[in-house]
C-alpha cells in the first residue's frame, strides 16, 4: 500500500511525478553603455590651418585632443567587469559571517554572488562624447 491519493500514483500532473527540467548551457553578450565624466590628463590643443578660396585667404581651427582617454577611465573609474569582481568579494565576506539575505529579505546574497560572478569582458570602448 502507498500513501498517495486514490488514482493519484500515475498521474503525471502530480507533484511528485513531475522531473526538473534539464540544465542547457548557455553564452550570454550582454553590451553596457554608461555615461561620465573624467579628468583626461596629456591632452593637447591642435591647430590647423585651412584656405578658403571664397575669402581668398587662409584661417586657423584649433581644437582640443584628449590623452588616453582608456588610461584616464581606468585610473579614476571602475568597468562593469571590476564592479562586478568588486562586489563578489563584498558579497563572499557577507555570506562568511553569515549573512544570506538583504534586509528586505528577498534578496538571496548567495544567487546574487552566482549572478555577479563568471563575467567576462571582451571588449572595452571609451569614446569622448
Amino acid at each position: 500500500m502507498n500513501n498517495y491519493p486514490p488514482g493519484a500514483a500515475n498521474d503525471p500532473n502530480a507533484p511528485y511525478n513531475q522531473s526538473e527540467p534539464p540544465e542547457v548551457d548557455v553564452t550570454v553578450t550582454e553590451k553596457l553603455v554608461k555615461e561620465t565624466c573624467i579628468q583626461s590628463d596629456g591632452g593637447h590643443y591642435v591647430e590647423e590651418s585651412e584656405y578658403d578660396p571664397a575669402e581668398g585667404r587662409s584661417f586657423r581651427i584649433s581644437h582640443y585632443e584628449p590623452g588616453d582617454l582608456s588610461e584616464d577611465f581606468r585610473n579614476q573609474c571602475r568597468t562593469a567587469s571590476q564592479c562586478l569582481a568588486d562586489c563578489c568579494e563584498v558579497l563572499r565576506e557577507l555570506i562568511k559571517h553569515g549573512f544570506t539575505f538583504s534586509s528586505k529579505g528577498d534578496l538571496y546574497l548567495r544567487q546574487l554572488l552566482s549572478d555577479c560572478e563568471d563575467w567576462e569582458q571582451e571588449k572595452l570602448e571609451i569614446e569622448e562624447t
